[in-house]
């Protein structure tokens, strides 16, 4: 058992340092129960924890004001006829970027675990095998995946798995032609940009490629029109939204 006693410690200073006082050997499944039964207060019963309810909507007020959907065009656009069109109970799934921060701002959901996404990791990329997954675990639902084009440049090759499983989830790319939130940092501090551009790239033609519908769209127009037709659809639809570079500004 470890206990922590006055004196110096790792660094030369002084604090609080642990000294071994007796090994954990056999029975540490009952050493443990014991020392937690042991210490002040165990036994009694406990005051009710009471959680403040968060006044919703107001925050949710503060979110619209922080967040607008009344841009003409642009990533926000995207979003808000994603959310409009498709029905209340979609699932969706965002991979990290500028996209993703606007997006989880944005999106509403209609129950827990209603939009699945890649935190600690920041993983690019991974929209389009979560919304496989989450399609395989509900046939009956539309699901949606949000990506970059650089996160879809990445794993476009699972494509192969949605088509050769037969699903048919929406994949919405936001098609700006860079890495938008580096892009932005690079900016914010002042430096030059680099490594953060590439080509535009028709991945409506790659969804084709790999059996699946695949639309390009320049304004929310285009973009309901091919929302109608992926929910109609029996297979895999890619919807490359193209945005311009910079979209993000003054956003996120």
């Amino acid at each position: 058992m470890l206990r922590q006693s006055l004196g110096r410690n790792g660094h030369g200073r002084p604090g609080l340092r642990p000294t071994v006082a007796r090994p954990l050997r056999s029975g540490t499944r009952a050493r443990i129960r014991g020392l937690v039964q042991a210490r002040p207060g165990a036994g009694e019963p406990r005051a009710p924890v009471r959680l403040r309810r968060p006044r919703a909507p107001a925050a949710r007020a503060a979110l619209a004001a922080a967040f607008p959907r009344t841009e003409d065009w642009g990533p926000a656009a995207v979003v808000d006829t994603c959310r409009r069109l498709l029905p209340e109970d979609t699932l969706a799934t965002v991979d990290s970027g500028a996209h993703r921060i606007l997006l989880s701002q944005m999106w509403d959901c209609s129950e827990p675990k209603g939009l699945v996404q890649s935190t600690g990791f920041c993983t690019m990329g991974c929209a389009l095998p979560l919304a496989i997954g989450t399609k395989l675990a509900e046939p009956e639902r539309t699901v949606v995946g949000f990506m970059g084009d650089a996160g879809f440049l990445m794993v476009a090759g699972e494509l192969a798995t949605a088509a050769e499983r037969g699903l048919a989830p929406i994949f919405v790319v936001f098609a700006d032609a860079q890495l938008a939130l580096i892009e932005l940092k690079q900016r914010q501090r002042q430096l030059p940009t680099a490594g953060v551009a590439f080509a535009r790239h028709d991945f409506a033609a790659i969804a084709r490629a790999f059996g699946g519908e695949g639309h390009t769209v320049t304004d929310r127009d285009g973009l309901a029109a091919a929302l109608a037709q992926a929910q109609a659809a029996d297979r895999f639809t890619v919807i490359s939204a193209v945005i311009p570079g910079g979209s993000y500004d003054g956003r996120i």
